[in-house]
């Protein structure tokens, strides 16, 4: 299990502080603004400071984001496919290029598709 709150935990630490603050206001009492801030702080810190990325130790190569047929590059978005469409499967890294094959910024316009398996083409 990961050291650091994934947004689901977070959202749930949230609700749960707010939910603390509405029962004990309707109790009678009620909680400062900054002590319910401050609980979600401390629930949503990561237990160190120590950078993710420090902590990897294996590093797999997925395959190339250029794509094949018109040679554009420098990948700006990537993630993963939330579903099954077309010819992107639930899970699919789904990459987006910035630049065109002359590498100018913000002329690109193609959508890339790997398989999260190492050795995958675009």
């Amino acid at each position: 299990m990961s050291k650091f709150p994934t947004n689901v935990q977070m959202a749930i630490a949230a609700i749960a502080v707010l939910a603390a603050a509405a029962c004990s206001h309707g109790a009678g009492g009620m909680l400062p603004a900054q002590s319910a801030v401050s609980s979600a702080q401390e629930a949503l810190s990561p237990e160190d400071d120590v950078s993710i990325l420090k902590q990897l130790t294996k590093e797999d190569v997925i395959g190339s984001t250029i794509d094949p047929k018109h040679g554009q590059l420098n990948p700006y978005g990537l993630t993963v496919a939330p579903s099954t469409v077309g010819e992107i499967k639930k899970g699919d890294l789904v990459i987006s290029n910035f630049n065109a094959k002359s590498n100018v910024q913000g002329t690109g316009f193609t959508i890339v598709e790997l398989d999260p398996v190492p050795g995958s083409k675009p």
